[in-house]
């Protein structure tokens, strides 16, 4: 049976996906002109090579101005058919199977010019020679081929840069962990677990404050509250004002001042959210968005078992494995690094305990996709394996009852640098961690 070798539904997804936010640089990499075969979609291709080449802005209506015949409400249908029948998150396959295809067609063109050619009568050695010229120029491989001399002096680039200060890991405001972790790294996927009530939305709530205090732009995805409840925790970490006093009508004239203040500075840092989005291909989406229009530096996910998949899964664990790899692929195709939760179970019948990598292997392949993994652990007895040294700092607590919590920050798993752990005091109120010597 003979296979078609055009897609034009495919053309349409993938024309759909950039012209609605995707990364323009990143799909169409390699891609040619003669990789679509219908004369409008020709054209579009043509015109946002166009708009990259001249950093214009990629919609339909700019495309519909200069393109001499596309009419916009085509380049509109073209976005909703994505939303309708495709998925943007395949829009990197759409581009590669094009890109195969047009290889394909070329080849056949190429073998019919030869076929043409002999029959005219040419020369065996001027078919051969075309043939094999037409061979070297077809592209059908899409993995990029690095020689040694090139990775090894973008290595040296990289390593200089670092040295020079021009690229600085984003710190995660606790001293003692950025020296054994050595921040957060670009292409780099870190989990961060806890069991329930551990504190570690108010850990990924410090880390986020801490790189945008520092000048980083991030995206804060989280599921489990709403705009208003995080808006209280952020408030509370500037004001030091906790959220219950922040609902108080009661509240003091220095504390409304404090909170005005804490808003005022909360408003200058480059935070952005979504506490909508369900799917991590729409995570991905959003992101690139994001990357495109006003840069990103930092994902935070809060948390990953709550986010979804639009694939069909057959259980919760490969249902979290799609999950994760889809993070670790965001990570390394906007070079950024993703920080993202996840919750470990709850212990039955047991005393609380530190979580261990093999519990998180229950979870899909979070533990094989993450390239660091850190636990947080809350220490509430005196005999716990973790609490040496610190006994007196638990008493302390416990004997003031002001709620600050003994918690330990595990580093499980590092897979370019050491493993080790910090002890911290968290501040539940203000949703402050602070490392203790």
């Amino acid at each position: 049976m003979n296979q078609p070798i055009s897609s034009v539904q495919e053309e349409k997804m993938l024309l759909g996906a950039v012209i609605s936010g995707g990364s323009p640089s990143n799909l169409l990499t390699g891609l040619v002109e003669d990789d679509f075969v219908v004369p409008d979609h020709k054209t579009i291709f043509r015109e946002i090579r166009r708009c990259i080449n001249e950093k214009s802005p990629i919609d339909p209506t700019t495309i519909a101005s200069t393109s001499g015949g596309v009419d916009a409400k085509y380049l509109v249908d073209l976005c909703a058919a994505l939303v309708k029948e495709g998925n943007p998150w395949n829009a990197k396959q759409y581009a590669e199977h094009l890109h195969e295809l047009g290889n394909k067609r070329r080849l056949c063109g190429l073998f019919d010019s030869c076929s043409a050619g002999l029959k005219e009568g040419r020369s065996m050695q001027e078919i051969m020679d075309k043939c094999r010229q037409g061979m070297r120029d077809l592209s059908s491989i899409t993995g990029k081929v690095i020689r040694m001399p090139d990775a090894i002096g973008r290595y040296f680039d990289r390593i200089d840069a670092l040295v020079k200060g021009d690229i600085v890991p984003i710190k995660t405001g606790l001293a003692g962990l950025d020296d054994i972790i050595w921040g957060l790294s670009p292409g780099e996927l870190d989990i961060i677990g806890a069991r329930p009530a551990v504190g570690k939305s108010a850990f990924g709530l410090a880390v986020a404050l801490s790189a945008a205090r520092a000048g980083k732009r991030l995206m804060v995805c989280n599921h489990e509250m709403n705009e208003f409840q995080y808006m209280q925790r952020i408030i509370a970490e500037i004001s030091g004002i906790n959220s219950i006093a922040q609902k108080s009508p009661t509240l003091s004239d220095r504390q409304y001042t404090a909170i005005g203040d804490a808003c005022n500075e909360a408003s200058k840092l480059g935070i952005s959210f979504t506490f909508d989005v369900t799917h991590a291909e729409d995570i991905y989406s959003i992101c690139t968005r994001e990357k495109d229009e006003k840069g990103l530096d930092l994902l935070v996910v809060d948390y990953i078992q709550i986010e979804d998949t639009r694939e069909k899964t057959e259980n919760e664990t490969i249902r979290l494995s799609r999950i994760s790899s889809k993070l670790k692929r965001l990570a390394v195709d906007l070079d950024i690094p993703v920080l993202a939760l996840a919750q470990v179970k709850r212990q039955e019948g047991t005393s609380n305990r530190m979580p261990t990598l093999s519990e998180l292997r229950g979870s899909g392949s979070m533990e094989q996709d993450a390239d660091k993994v850190i636990f947080l652990h809350r220490i509430e007895r005196e005999e716990d394996e973790y609490c040496k040294f610190h006994e007196e700092t638990l008493r302390r607590f416990k004997r003031e009852g002001r709620g600050e919590q003994l918690i330990v920050a595990n580093v499980a798993k590092n897979r370019d640098g050491a493993i080790g752990h910090i002890h911290m005091r968290f501040e539940p109120g203000k949703m402050r961690y602070h490392c203790l010597i």
